[in-house]
């Protein structure tokens, strides 16, 4: 993690100007780590949408490591039979946005792209472990937002964003929106 928001503020350190970090998933500790390091003079705000969070246990369940784990073996193959492409592609006509992201589709299914994903993911539970040993100290406004739509993993879903209340809490200008849909 600490590799991936030195890489961040490396970028964002190049633009020569203020900036806002927004991140998603994995990319909320990520943007986080990058927003109280050496990114920080110019860091001017950070959003935060559904972010992955130290403090829901989901992360650190046997569930979940069984499902990295699984994740990390089939992937590889569906990408390289092809099927992984094929899946993305019907998900995304069925959203009207074939157009706009197939450059994506195509760039995020290749067998190196989910290699990287699956190294990516493996790190996920030492990144989130870090933070709760090592918390980041922002300061500048923070707005986390948590998708609320039901699904399978109703519970979860809650305890997530309780943590994500939690989390804007703990930062002296943080704020906590739900997005319903």
């Amino acid at each position: 993690m600490d590799r991936l928001a030195a890489d961040l503020s490396c970028v964002v350190g190049n633009q020569g100007s203020r900036v806002v970090l927004v991140g998603h998933s994995w990319g909320g500790p990520i943007v986080r780590r990058a927003a109280s390091g050496p990114a920080k003079e110019i860091v001017r705000g950070v959003v935060l949408v559904d972010p992955s969070d130290e403090g829901a246990t989901v992360y650190f369940t046997k569930g979940n490591a069984v499902i990295t784990a699984v994740q990390s073996a089939v992937m590889p193959v569906l990408a390289r039979m092809g099927i992984l492409r094929c899946v993305l592609n019907a998900v995304i006509r069925g959203v009207g946005l074939r157009k706009h992201l197939r450059g994506a589709v195509e760039e995020s299914t290749t067998l190196a792209a989910v290699r990287a994903t699956a190294a990516e993911d493996r790190q996920i539970r030492n990144g989130l472990k870090m933070l709760r040993c090592d918390p980041d100290v922002i300061d500048v406004p923070v707005t986390v937002i948590s998708g609320t739509k039901k699904t399978r993993c109703g519970s979860s879903r809650q305890e997530l964003v309780e943590a994500h209340r939690r989390s804007a809490g703990l930062y002296p200008r943080g704020r906590h929106g739900e997005a319903h849909n």
